[in-house]
């Protein structure tokens, strides 16, 4: 009884270990995608404000620019939803195993854990879309 009860608090501290490294790796790769998605967007409204301004100034090249300037900001935007939706389906496929194995093992709160990843992951993947 005391080796599997050993064996337990173990498992229980290489699992927090590895999910908390986990959920700290998933937080940066987050903000990064948001700083992303900040700058594709500064740089989409700026070259669209240099597309309409050579536009009315007559300089073509100035407008093509800025088309250009627009569509790499609005490619730097969904670069940044796409590395968000695949978090989202790691969360997803990580939290129904965890809820699967609680489950399967008769352990509500490792089951309730993965029931709450799967949806932060189902959530992530709607709101970038």
């Amino acid at each position: 009884v005391r080796s599997s009860a050993a064996s337990d608090v173990y498992k229980r501290q290489v699992s927090t270990q590895s999910t908390g490294s986990n959920k700290a790796q998933i937080q940066m790769d987050s903000a990064k995608n948001n700083q992303e998605r900040a700058e594709g967007k500064t740089e989409e409204w700026s070259g669209w404000a240099k597309d309409k301004i050579g536009g009315l100034i007559g300089n073509e090249q100035m407008q093509a620019e800025g088309k250009g300037e627009q569509l790499k900001g609005e490619a730097k935007q969904e670069h940044a939803k796409f590395k968000e939706r695949v978090i989202g389906t790691t969360e997803q496929i990580g939290g129904a195993i965890k809820k699967d194995v609680g489950k399967l093992i008769g352990n509500e709160q490792m089951e309730a854990e993965g029931k709450a990843t799967e949806l932060k992951g189902q959530a992530r993947e709607h709101v970038n879309k």
